[in-house]
Order: structure tokens, then sequence, then C-alpha cells
């Protein structure tokens, strides 16, 4: 029998991000463009956030307003289903005379509401409310008393931004609390620098501070702790900020230390700098595919440079000695590619430089992938180039906000065109238009991975062309809404040793008839398994036999989060159930769309193999993880059994112990035998990570079930 009878919420709660725009004609051109793409790269943060799993469950609500105020999500959507749809400015020329908070207000003191946005059956966090507005709106007291009077507003996390200097900066700072939690923007840059800070220092304290909505000193505190990292982190004073990444440490001088059986020196700090660099920059990266350039990328001047498949280097030279270390912080030794850069170094006469590069494979025979950088490291690394393509600090300053013309001028200058080290191949584009042809000559002709966008405006864009892949389909989550019919698939390619490897979900590209169809195909796979997972609606999927084969088209794959590298579980299928067997170091795909049924497909390892994947983005040898590692038992934590007349309930919870492996930390299940009823048996189970939550989903538990007349045994 399946562990879940009957699918139920997995119990998380939610944590809505309400995003308050103005779209009046005000905002028309850069200021609105420029918020599409801060908020663009917001979403794409709090989607990495859900990838790794957090013990919220993410959802987005976005308001526009100028006269009127206008609900662009029609309730709180859930962050992995959520794509940003850029707002347009209102065409009415008189609106800015219109524009008004009060609608604003209005609507948000009707929707911060359990009957209406706020509804969660596990609960919600207090939100995170995030306003922009650029006009001079009117005060109004009325609305604004109404709204404050309002428990999740009283609670709510809230950041404003006054854009320009007709914003109504003391109004905005009303409503946010008097605490300084409304931020004068002057100019685009600006804008986007702030969000990109504000919106992880929001995402971090709403997540790891969750409080009851009537806490009003842990409110406090949070709005403190938001206020007092802003200021620690933002330059007011200075009007094109330098914003360091969070939780970046200061570069450190060139503190030596003696390497053994080599002659170089490594700068303290030189790990932790790559590691910091590759979390807060390159993974802020927005993929895009080809379809996308036209509506997705902001600016005016476009900057183009080769994505080149290879592995991230981050090197630092004291005017003596050059050393490298990779995304993980593990220093690269004795390669002949960084003597060759150190003596370009010695002969510039700079004295101290922290650069990124591409380490990748001699490319004199074709295009090199990942795999053969990786094979050239294991052997003697001869075989290794460099292609630098940003300047981290040059003679101890910050190059952050440097135009990359700019950048790659430096560039050019201190390298030149030399065997082993060469700056990224660099081209400018004066219209999207130009990107387009580049990406033709470039990706589609020569065989490039891809390409790395830059503009005027401080945002990147990782263009790529879809990857597709053939996947077999292992479970299934029904839709809330509509009766017989599947919402997501759940998806696994094999490996090499035949297990299947759990990759990702999603229900996109189905039509109505498909999910229809689907659900009744599915229906009658459905298998028992002790493997439980979950979808954005916290639905449990179906576990199915193994059967189904989708092909699905893929905008990203993923190996890493802030986190680490991501967990794939491992299953095995026998005597008709699905068992995991264990969890492994794999892949996360990003905005996959089923494309097709493959009826022309079976799931053997030839047409779903995990190489599809692998071939493309091969993982590091520290972050493999062995899938034979023996899991410690779980710690029976609470057992107890009510009964009355022949039926019988009975609750257990666990410490799982396996956390490591990819389980939750604690699991509690509710039994329920009644023998005369329709359903005889029932098995409720319910997971998390917190110890405080378990205890409380336990007596829930006995809260709902035991009425008069059950016994304790």
């Amino acid at each position: 029998m399946p562990i879940l009878t009957d699918p139920e919420r997995i119990p998380r709660k939610t944590l809505t991000f309400f995003f308050i725009v103005e779209n009046s004609a005000a905002m028309k051109n850069t200021k609105l463009e420029t918020i599409n793409t801060a908020l663009e790269n917001h979403i794409a943060l709090l989607q990495y956030y859900a990838a790794a799993k957090t013990e919220a469950e993410i959802k987005i609500a976005v308001l526009a307003f100028s006269g009127t105020a206008q609900w662009i999500t029609e309730k709180p959507t859930a962050i992995e289903q959520y794509v940003w749809t850029p707002l347009s400015a209102v065409e009415d020329s008189d609106t800015d005379s219109k524009v008004s908070f009060t609608p604003v207000f209005e609507e948000l003191n009707q929707k911060l509401s359990k009957n209406a946005f706020m509804n969660s059956p596990i609960g919600a966090l207090p939100p995170v409310i995030i306003f922009f507005s650029t006009s001079p709106c009117p005060d109004n007291d009325e609305s604004l008393h109404r709204l404050c009077k309002n428990n999740w507003d009283k609670n709510a996390l809230k950041l404003a931004f006054a854009i320009g200097k007709t914003a109504n900066h003391e109004l905005l700072e009303k409503w946010t609390g008097g605490m300084g939690l409304t931020l004068s923007v002057k100019n685009p840059q600006m804008l986007l620098e702030y969000v990109n800070v504000t919106g992880r220092l929001c995402t971090h304290i709403a997540i790891t501070s969750g409080i009851s909505c009537d806490d009003t000193q842990n409110t406090l505190y949070r709005r403190s702790k938001l206020k007092e990292a802003l200021d620690g982190i933002l330059m007011p004073a200075s009007p094109a900020p330098l914003l360091p990444p969070l939780s970046s440490p200061e570069l450190p001088k060139a503190e030596e230390k003696p390497l053994s059986n080599t002659s170089c020196t490594i700068p303290a700090g030189i790990s932790s700098i790559a590691v910091e660099y590759k979390n807060t920059i390159s993974r802020n990266f927005v993929s895009i595919s080809p379809s996308h350039i036209d509506d997705r990328i902001g600016g005016e001047r476009f900057f183009i440079t080769r994505k080149y498949d290879g592995v991230l280097a981050v090197l630092s030279w004291n005017g003596n000695s050059l050393v490298a270390a990779n995304s993980a912080g593990k220093v690269y030794k004795n390669l002949l590619c960084l003597q060759e850069t150190a003596g370009q170094l010695r002969k510039s006469g700079i004295k101290d430089l922290i650069f990124a590069a591409e380490l990748y494979s001699d490319e004199t025979g074709g295009r090199s992938r990942v795999s053969d950088c990786n094979s050239a490291l294991a052997k003697d690394g001869n075989a290794l180039r460099l292609a630098p393509f940003d300047i981290i600090s040059l003679d101890g300053k910050s190059c952050e906000n440097c135009v990359y013309d700019v950048i790659h001028a430096k560039l050019q200058k201190i390298f030149g065109e030399n065997e082993y080290c060469k700056p990224v191949r660099y081209i400018e584009a004066a219209s999207k238009n130009g990107i387009k042809e580049v990406f033709s000559e470039w990706v589609d002709g020569e065989g490039s991975e891809g390409l790395i966008i830059r503009s005027n405006l401080p945002t990147v864009y990782k263009l790529k062309p879809r990857i597709t892949i053939d996947a077999a389909v292992v479970g299934f989550s029904e839709s809330t809404d509509v009766k017989g019919q599947v919402r997501t698939l759940l998806y696994a390619l094999r490996n090499s040793e035949g297990k299947f490897q759990i990759i990702g979900r999603t229900g996109n590209g189905l039509t109505v008839e498909q999910k229809t169809e689907l659900y009744s195909h599915l229906m009658p796979m459905k298998t028992e398994s002790n493997y439980l997972e979950i979808d954005s609606n916290r639905l449990a999927f179906h576990m199915v036999r193994p059967e189904l084969v989708v092909e699905l088209s893929i905008g990203d794959v993923i190996s890493e989060i802030s986190s680490g590298s991501i967990k794939n579980p491992l299953l095995e299928c026998e005597n008709n159930s699905i068992k995991q067997t264990g969890i492994c170091a794999g892949y996360s795909f990003i905005s996959a769309v089923i494309e097709r049924l493959r009826t022309d497909k079976t799931v053997s390892v030839r047409d779903v193999s995990l190489t599809q994947i692998s071939s493309r983005v091969p993982l590091n040898a520290e972050n493999k993880i062995t899938s034979s590692e023996t899991m410690p038992a779980s710690h029976l934590l609470r057992r107890e059994v009510w009964t009355k007349d022949i039926s019988m309930q009975k609750l257990l919870v666990w410490k799982t112990n396996k956390e490591a492996f990819g389980y939750p930390a604690y699991a509690a299940s509710w039994t329920s035998f009644s023998p005369n009823s329709q359903d005889q048996f029932k098995v409720d189970m319910r997971i998390t990570n917190s110890e405080a939550q378990i205890k409380q989903l336990a007596e829930q538990f006995i809260a709902k079930n035991i009425k008069a007349g059950w016994i304790k045994e």
C-alpha cells in the first residue's frame, strides 16, 4: 500500500513577496525598464532559494498602480512556476496628476488577510513588501491609517524605493514605519544595485526569522536588522555607490604563506574570494534563450563575450607570484598557463591584481568541453588555457562599477594575445539585432557554448540554446482545480548503473486534454514507494512505474546552488515498487517545457541516459557524493496509540538522522484503522527540518483526530 493513500499537503509555511510597482507615464522608458530588470534578477535569486528547499514556500504577488491599482497576479504564485512579465507604463499623458497611493493601500488592506492572499492551510510567515514609486502622490492618512491596523502589514518586512526627486519620500517612510527603510534612488544603476543588495537581505532575514503574525518585538528586530545591514552596506553619500557582494570579505592585502613544492605563495583569503565571487556574481546571471533577446535584455549598449566551456578560476597577483583558486576554493598548483601568465604580469609592472578567468582546454583542434578541462587538470595541465573576463580589483581598487568595455580594454592591455592567456573573445553590439547576429555566428555557426551579455545597465545575461532531453516519468501530482487532471510530472534519468536519478519536475506545456489523458494513463501505473516528493503546491507525488518517456526543452541546467552541490535521489524499481537506495550529486533544470510524449522511446539506459545532461555539465570531482554510504538508523521520538471499540489510531514521530542524504530531519505519521468505514486504512505523513514544527504537527494530529470516546493505550 502506498505511504500516502490520499495526497496531503506537506507542511511548509508560506512566505509571500509583494512587489508594488508604479507604472504611470512618469515611469516610462528607463525607470520602469530598470525595475523590470531588477525584479527579474531578484526572482531568479528567489528561485535559487526555492531550489535549495527552504522551509518556507516562497510565493510572488505583484500590484501595479497609477490612478488605479491592478493585481498582475490574481493570487500569490509559487516561485517555481513564476516568470517575471515586464510591466508597461500606462499611455495616459495626464496620469501624473492622478497617481495615488489610496488604491494601493486599500488593495493591500483587502488582500493581507487569511481570507485572501494570506490563506494557507499550514500558516503564513509575515510577508515581504517592496514598494517602487516616483510620483508626488498626495498624502491620504485615512487609507494608510486603515492599512496600519492590519496585523499582516504591521508585521511585514517593508522596504520602499523613492525614485527621483518627485517621489513622496515622506509618505513612503510613514508606510515603512519611520525606520529609514525608504531609500532615495537617483539613477538606474543605483536602483539596480540597491535592489540586488536589499533583495538578498530581505530574503535572508525573512526566511531565517519565521515568526507568528502578532510577534511585534520580533518584527521590530527584523526591521532593525534590515536597517543595520543597509547602513553597513549601502553608501548613500556617493552618487554611484560601490556595493560589495552580500557578506563578502574585504579584499585582503597580500599576506604571503609558503606553498610546499612550489616557489609561489598563496595570498590570504584567495579561496574565500573565489567562492564568494562564484556565489554573488556568476550565479546572479539571468539565463535566457534566443527567443528572449527582444523582451528580456535591457540597455542601450551591449557588450558580448563568448561563454567558454571550462571552469571558473579567480586569480591573485601580488607583484611576485600568481595563485588561482576554483569556485570551491581549491587552489590550482603548477599549471603551465599560470607560469606564462605570471610572466606577462611581471612585465606589466602591476603590483596588485585580482581577476576572474575561464580555465579551458586548448582549442587548436576545435571547441573544447569542460570534460576536456577536467581531464587536463587530472594530468599535467599543459593543455590548459586562461581567458580573463573580469577584474575584481586593480591596485587595491574595486572595478565593480566600471562599464564592461573599460574592463575588457584593461584586460587587453595587460594580457594582449598570448598562447596561454588571452582575454575572453569580445565584441560590442549597438542593437538587439546585433546580439542575434553574434549568436548566429559564434554559437550556431562555430559551436560555442553560449554568450555572456552585459549592457550599460549592471545586469549580466547568459544566453544559451535550449537543451532537449528525453526523460522517464516516475511520478505525478493531481490538479487541485480540476478533478481528473495531472498537475505536474516528476522526471528521472538513468545513470551508468541503471538507477533512476531524479532531475526535476514540471507540467509546463501540457494542454488541458493532455492533462486529462495523462491522468487516466498514469493512475493505473501507481506503485508502492518509500520515496516521498512534493510539487510546488505541497501535494505529494504519486509514484508510478517508469514506462512513459517525455521530451523536455530546458533553458539551463545547474549542478550547484548557494548551499553547495545539488543532490538527486537515486531510485530502483523492483517487484512492482520503487525504492530510494541512495543520493548523489546531480542536477536541476531551469525553465523546462514539455515538448511531446515519446511513444517511440523506452525507459532504457540508452534512451533516457543521464549523459544527456552530464556530457554538457560534468560535475566537479570534489562535489561528487557517494551513493554507497550506509544511512544511519532513524530514532523514534514518540509513539502513541488510541483505541475505540475495534478501531485504532497511532502516532509515530521520528528523527531521521538522514539530513546528509537529502531526507528531511523529522517525520511524523498518523495511522488510522477503522474496519467499519469505507476507507478502512489511512496513513498521513508529514515532514520538516524543524524539531519545533514536528512537535506542533504531532499535537495538531491529536487535536484533529482524538475526540470523545478514544482511549489512550
